[in-house]
């Protein structure tokens, strides 16, 4: 399968990461942790914010080396296409810190999950690998909007010619004023099986006007040059996002 030879390419590569700051090696790969589900009677996004409160607190206690957290709920998607009403994303610096979250959350959070388990029905637990396409200068806000688009690699498609194009993107997104953040997501473990590409193409942003805004620029700076991923993914079903953050980065 082509994600899994340039997935292991991707990681034999990455140990010189910050040896070297050459534009053509990898971005930095993270772990991301997903939970989807579905709310119980009588609980909505509120419940689902307070009890997010509560890990927080418990977070900063056992594990304060824990990563950001958001919860997600659908914004711009086709109803009938969502299996979940709430959707929990944790972070982490590494995956060794991810795994060790997890062990704690384990041995010591049955507490809490019990208080989880009141608000909403898990529906999935998944793990993807974020790569770091293009980052935002700015602060990272507390709330704003993710886009999310199913990706295929296209035959001859390689992590170098992929690298290439995200410089390509970077300076594109740069030189026309627009803002926002950009990652790959590639799938390792619990994704379901009907996610038909080889990652998720995700795309952040801190409000629905600097979106607009991004449109509008990209509108008015059309060359009618080829895209710099035109050669190496076909993306398709853009579905966007609420997101709250319910824990920064430390």
């Amino acid at each position: 399968m082509k994600v899994i030879r340039i997935l292991t390419a991707v990681f034999f590569m990455s140990g010189g990461l910050f040896a070297n700051a050459d534009h053509h090696m990898p971005p930095p790969f993270f772990p991301v942790e997903t939970f989807s589900c579905s709310y119980n009677e009588d609980q909505d996004l509120s419940d689902m914010l307070a009890t997010a409160k509560k890990w927080n607190k418990w977070t900063n206690k056992e594990f304060p080396e824990t990563g950001p957290a958001a919860v997600l709920t659908p914004y711009l998607a086709d109803a009938s296409e969502m299996t979940s009403d709430v959707f929990w994303v944790n972070m982490a610096p590494n995956f060794e810190a991810m795994g060790i979250s997890q062990d704690q959350w384990v041995a010591k959070g049955a507490k809490l999950a019990a208080e989880f388990d009141e608000v909403c029905t898990n529906d999935g637990h998944s793990m993807f690998a974020a790569q770091m396409v293009r980052r935002d200068a700015s602060e990272g806000p507390q709330s704003g909007y993710i886009g999310f688009e199913s990706c295929s690699l296209k035959e001859g498609a390689t992590m170098q010619k992929m690298l290439a194009a995200d410089v390509q993107f970077r300076e594109r997104q740069a030189a026309i004023g627009n803002t926002g953040i950009a990652m790959r997501w590639w799938p390792m473990a619990g994704v379901s099986q009907r996610m038909e590409g080889d990652f998720y193409r995700v795309s952040g942003i801190d409000s629905m006007q600097s979106l607009g805004q991004n449109i509008d620029r990209s509108i008015a700076n059309m060359t009618g040059e080829p895209d710099a991923y035109d050669d190496l993914v076909e993306c398709s079903g853009r579905n966007v996002f609420a997101w709250q953050s319910v824990r920064s980065a430390n």
